[in-house]
């Protein structure tokens, strides 16, 4: 972990995508993680089946000149998660 953010909370959803004032807030962070592009891909698969399929994320990369990227890599299913 190279870094926590500050932490918030964001209201719940219904199933039907509204929100509801009263119900009960979710707390939030943001963690930043120092990991491979593999990791990263599997953490940012695991993390879109633990959310709403409502949920868009924004993921940014801090990269140095030794960081290594691949364009084009197969990239994270279920199939390959814990390979």
């Amino acid at each position: 972990v190279i870094g926590v953010g500050p932490s918030g909370s964001v209201p719940t959803t219904s199933t039907d995508g509204t929100t509801n004032g009263n119900a009960e807030q979710i707390p939030t962070a943001i963690l930043t993680l120092a990991v491979t592009q593999q990791e990263a891909e599997k953490i940012i698969y695991a993390q879109g089946k633990a959310t709403p399929a409502t949920y868009t994320g924004l993921y940014l990369a801090l990269m140095n000149a030794k960081s290594k990227v691949v364009a084009g890599a197969p990239g994270v299913d279920g199939a390959n998660l814990f390979r």
